[in-house]
């Protein structure tokens, strides 16, 4: 993602830790991957992200999971967060999820074999085999 992003020209991909404060959150909140498209680049702040990024990448762990599924769910999707991706190492999926009317729908649920693409990276795909034996 951020060998495409960097030769597209498409924006700044960062990861955690990088806080994010989204409206209405008095607390940032910390993804492990994030994307910012290049019209937007203005919300990196010196310490925090003042808004909310285009995109966003969960990694789920046994601590994390219920947080990342429910509440950063719904936290993310409350703030207009327009693709959410939950990437699940344990049973090698990737869900990604895209605002739709004000709320998250899936747009797919890609396993080992699959190629998954973003509707906020456009032209981007990449194999779920790359992303878990990476």
């Amino acid at each position: 993602m951020v060998r495409y992003v960097m030769d597209h020209e498409l924006g700044e991909v960062l990861t955690a830790p990088c806080g994010v404060r989204l409206p209405n959150q008095s607390v940032p909140v910390e993804p492990d991957i994030l994307f910012i498209h290049k019209e937007r680049l203005h919300i990196i702040g010196e310490k925090v992200i003042e808004g909310v990024p285009d995109l966003i990448v969960e990694i789920l762990s046994p601590s994390s999971i219920g947080y990342d599924r429910e509440t950063k769910f719904e936290v993310y999707q409350k703030a207009g967060v327009p693709e959410y991706w939950l990437v699940d190492y344990q049973h090698r999926i990737v869900e990604i999820f895209i605002l739709t009317e004000g709320f998250y729908t899936l747009l797919g649920q890609y396993q080992m074999g699959d190629q998954l693409m973003s509707k906020q990276l456009p032209g981007f795909e990449i194999a779920v085999d790359v992303i878990f034996n990476f």
